[in-house]
């Protein structure tokens, strides 16, 4: 079930011609609870914990497309 935000991506999605559809995208998404910190070719999974003691991940992409990974440690985190 999407969420507003999704289905408006979705719209736009099929709405584009079948040129544009064939470029390459990449998808950076954060809280997934599940999967942690998730790095591959075409998706960027952030969610690394901070709630629960882990670390607040950020992904910085440089002019050029260079990317590097940037994480530091979380304060007054959610204790169970």
């Amino acid at each position: 079930m999407f969420d507003k935000h999704q289905s408006v991506l979705y719209s736009t999605l099929e709405s584009t011609s079948e040129n544009s559809r064939a470029k390459t995208m990449t998808v950076v998404y954060g809280h997934d609870a599940h999967s942690s910190l998730s790095i591959r070719t075409f998706t960027k999974g952030l969610d690394s914990g901070c709630v629960k003691g882990g670390k607040l991940t950020a992904l910085v992409i440089e002019d050029g497309g260079k990317q590097s990974i940037v994480q530091v440690s979380c304060r007054g985190y959610v204790k169970d």
